[in-house]
């Protein structure tokens, strides 16, 4: 399949991070207090933007409006392989097509993360309620899990 050049490019440049990945989670670890906190009750304390753990903004991620489906998937599997790279797994629901993970993902390089050395840690990737989720407009798990999150929405 055919990719537009832009998306061929920040297909290398993740691979390029996904290969940084061990010398900057080692600058990560040495350099922070990241062994110092307790992610439940310090919010400040440890985390880092996933921005800044990979090197790359969310900017330079296309939006979903302008990818192909191959082209999101393509960009899914690497964003994937990056994020595990730098200790985070991203966890989505079964029935969330390619494009929406994509943008999940996207959306998550602003996001600020705990990692821990030696450790993979998930990431609950869909976990809006209808009313605030940002694909809710063309993501078939809404409607699939619509009755779920109304629950999740009751409780909270």
């Amino acid at each position: 399949m055919w990719m537009k050049r832009y998306v061929e490019q920040l297909i290398d440049d993740l691979e390029v991070t996904f290969g940084n990945a061990q010398e900057k989670l080692s600058l990560f670890f040495d350099s922070s207090n990241s062994s110092d906190y307790f992610p439940i009750t310090d919010d400040d304390e440890g985390g880092v933007l996933i921005s800044d753990l990979i090197g790359m903004e969310k900017f330079v991620f296309p939006k979903i409006s302008y990818l192909s489906d191959c082209e999101a998937k393509e960009l899914t599997g690497v964003m994937v392989k990056v994020f595990n790279a730098y200790g985070l797994n991203p966890i989505f629901g079964e029935a969330i097509p390619e494009k929406i993970r994509y943008g999940q993902l996207r959306e998550y390089v602003s996001q600020v993360v705990y990692p821990v050395e030696g450790t993979l840690v998930d990431l609950e990737m869909c976990d809006y309620l209808p009313t605030d989720c940002p694909f809710a407009a063309t993501c078939p798990a809404v409607e699939l899990t619509r009755n779920c999150c109304e629950d999740k929405k009751k409780r909270a």
